[in-house]
């Protein structure tokens, strides 16, 4: 789905039965409009986004367990109002401004040399770059623009000196 935010609003409880995850993205997708989750036992969704089990539940690789878990959040009314609270409390730790301030506090508090500073602008840059591609793949409908678009912008953050090469060539595939 091009906008996931349409359906989860719709949803009482996100169900999620990997194997593996990369940082799963549709889960702090229904954090951020109060939908709590069931997860099995995989990276990113079990420790980080769970919250200590206070946004979801962890479940074994078991599908009674699983099911009882969907139970208990959807039967405790109080649980479930908790879950969704915490839900939009939490999100907010994973924001890009956050992660940027973290990375700047650890170089900043470790007193790097200035190319560890310049350093820390690139990976800035990097994880903006990468936000920005997420986020127009999704609603972007010239696909091959959206990825010109981040291939450029990258080689820009590596050859900083050609950044008005790479803006004269932003410019002509704005115009396609």
């Amino acid at each position: 789905q091009q906008n996931p935010f349409v359906i989860l609003k719709q949803c009482n409880l996100l169900c999620i039965t990997s194997f593996s995850e990369g940082f799963p993205m549709i889960v702090m997708e229904s954090m951020a409009l109060g939908v709590p989750f069931v997860t099995t036992k995989v990276s990113g969704a079990s420790q980080e986004l769970c919250n200590n089990q206070k946004c979801g539940l962890i479940a074994d690789w078991d599908e009674n367990d699983y099911a009882q878990k969907i139970i208990k959040i959807l039967d405790d009314k109080q649980l479930y109002d908790d879950m969704k609270k915490n839900c939009l409390d939490w999100i907010g730790n994973f924001s890009l401004d956050k992660a940027v301030a973290k990375l700047t506090n650890l170089f900043q508090n470790k007193k790097h040399k200035a190319k560890d500073f310049a350093f820390m602008n690139y990976l800035k840059y990097i994880f903006m770059a990468l936000f920005y591609f997420h986020k127009s793949v999704f609603y972007e409908k010239n696909k091959a623009k959206v990825i010109l678009y981040f291939v450029f912008y990258i080689a820009s953050i590596a050859l900083l000196p050609f950044k008005l090469l790479y803006i004269l060539l932003y410019l002509l595939i704005i115009r396609f």
